[in-house]
């Protein structure tokens, strides 16, 4: 009877090259655009975040008591949302060389 194959992250060979390269880059499968996209790309995120900001305008408008347990959520969820666009609009335009100190912190 022959022996089973074992698969090939099991073999010795495998492990052994997988050493020698080392680890991979945390950006690997998501690398920076090149330089003419990324004007592109920084507009895009300045669009998204505000659109995130238009969500809490929206949600807020709508609130006509005291906010419950439920809107309390959401709106920590759209706070969450609008941190991350945030960054992500920060990040991008930092990339085309736009940079602002900023008068309040970010936390």
């Amino acid at each position: 009877m022959t022996e089973p194959t074992k698969p090939i992250e099991e073999t010795d060979e495998y492990a052994a090259a997988a050493d020698d390269e080392g680890p991979l880059p945390a950006d690997m499968f998501n690398p920076p655009p090149p330089d003419s996209a990324r004007p592109v790309v920084a507009a895009r995120a300045a669009q998204e975040y505000a659109a995130a900001v238009h969500q809490t305008e929206q949600f807020v408008a709508q609130l006509d008591a005291a906010p419950g347990d439920d809107e309390k959520a959401e709106y920590v969820a759209l706070v969450a949302n609008e941190k991350a666009a945030r960054a992500r609009r920060r990040d991008a335009l930092a990339a085309v060389g736009l940079t602002a100190e900023t008068i309040e912190p970010e936390g």
